[in-house]
């Protein structure tokens, strides 16, 4: 039989008392590993969406900050956690899938669509709150995964109904032409325009439509050029000429371009002469993000601004429902307009929020220049 020497025996009981008081100090830190509420913001560490996740990042904390420096949420500190989705669809289930494990109450972010996508659906499943600030694909909340999920950042499918509601309300009663390119993503959003003046039982507008490879468009001029504002979906080159072709032939109608006209080829081409046209682009939550001309720093400012409206109107929730339980609290954000510094959001039975996706800008040279890859831009609103 053997035996362990007394000097052996001593070191293992001495070593197993200061295991077992290092067990007993760390265990409070073990247990409150998750303590507080949990933000996550979920998108790419790396490659061009990473800004979105940055500007999601630094918008959430700066409004968690301002909730904690109040003293909190029902008497928990929010902690907001940054997560790598890599912009790719399986790493984002993966990673949606262990926030729901632990029971995460709030996720942002996931810019990038396919991210977007899969892990909405694990959230809604568990009745994680995502609320989306980036993704503006239409099949995010169409169908709706579920309850929980909401978007803030307007949707892409949008763009023609958004522009036909702002030529309802900025010429009442006026003759309004709607011409596209008959490409099919020009077609769709000349429809959905021609929709909204339906909608609205305002005049029937003038239609027509142009081959994009002719230069000349004798036809269509003489059609619209007496029309009080023309909505044009298509692309530059086509729009500039057109516009050109209109005011040779007198017209002095507002010139309302489609999104595909936001671009520098649009610009550089017809410079000055086209001073004074409009174009449809991405609404942004506030009116700064507008006034800047590139398309990626709106992009980041209106996420930041989004992912702060985000967090505050979860707070505001929980503190209405005297509880951070999820689904009352993604009850209350649908049940009624949720105030935020970057706006007042109410959703529909989708989670979209009821603003219009797009704004209209008029292009203004004396904003244009060498260090914007658009054409320089200022917001303009219906009358």
């Amino acid at each position: 039989m053997s035996h362990t020497p007394p000097r052996l025996a001593a070191r293992v009981i001495a070593e197993t008392r200061r295991l077992a008081l290092a067990l007993l100090v760390l265990a409070p830190f073990a247990q409150t590993a998750d303590a507080g509420i949990i933000v996550a913001v979920a998108g790419p560490a790396t490659g061009p969406a990473s800004q979105l996740t940055d500007a999601t990042l630094d918008g959430a904390r700066r409004a968690a900050d301002t909730v904690n420096s109040a003293g909190g949420l029902n008497g928990e500190q929010l902690i907001v956690e940054r997560h790598d989705d890599g912009c790719d669809a399986a790493k984002a289930s993966t990673l949606a899938t262990s926030l729901a494990a632990r029971k995460i109450a709030l996720v942002l972010g996931h810019p990038c669509t396919a991210t977007a996508l899969s892990a909405s659906k694990i959230y809604a499943g568990n009745s994680i709150i995502f609320i989306a600030t980036a993704s503006r694909h239409g099949s995010l909340t169409t169908p709706r995964p579920g309850p929980s999920i909401f978007r803030l950042s307007g949707r892409d499918d949008k763009q023609g109904e958004d522009a036909g509601q702002y030529l309802v309300n900025s010429f009442v009663g006026e003759k309004i032409a709607i011409v596209h390119d008959r490409t099919r993503y020009a077609r769709v959003i000349a429809e959905q325009a021609a929709a909204a003046h339906a909608k609205a039982k305002a005049l029937v507008p003038i239609t027509a439509t142009l081959i994009a490879s002719e230069k000349d468009f004798p036809l269509v001029t003489a059609k619209i050029k007496d029309a009080k504002a023309i909505f044009y979906a298509g692309f530059p080159l086509e729009a500039g000429m057109l516009h050109a072709q209109l005011r040779a032939a007198g017209s002095k109608a507002v010139f309302l371009m489609s999104d595909s006209n936001a671009t520098d080829e649009f610009a550089s081409t017809f410079g000055a002469s086209a001073a004074g046209v409009r174009v449809m682009r991405p609404q942004f939550a506030l009116d700064d993000a507008g006034q800047i001309a590139d398309a990626a720093q709106r992009a980041q400012i209106a996420a930041a601004n989004l992912a702060g409206g985000a967090v505050e109107m979860f707070a505001a929730a929980a503190r209405e429902a005297a509880s951070n339980d999820p689904q009352k609290i993604a009850g209350l954000l649908s049940a009624r307009p949720n105030v935020t510094r970057a706006g007042t959001f109410d959703f529909d039975s989708n989670g979209d929020a009821k603003r219009p996706s797009f704004s209209v800008y008029t292009w203004t040279p004396a904003l244009s220049g060498p260090a914007t890859n658009e054409m320089g831009a200022q917001r303009v609103r219906a009358k």
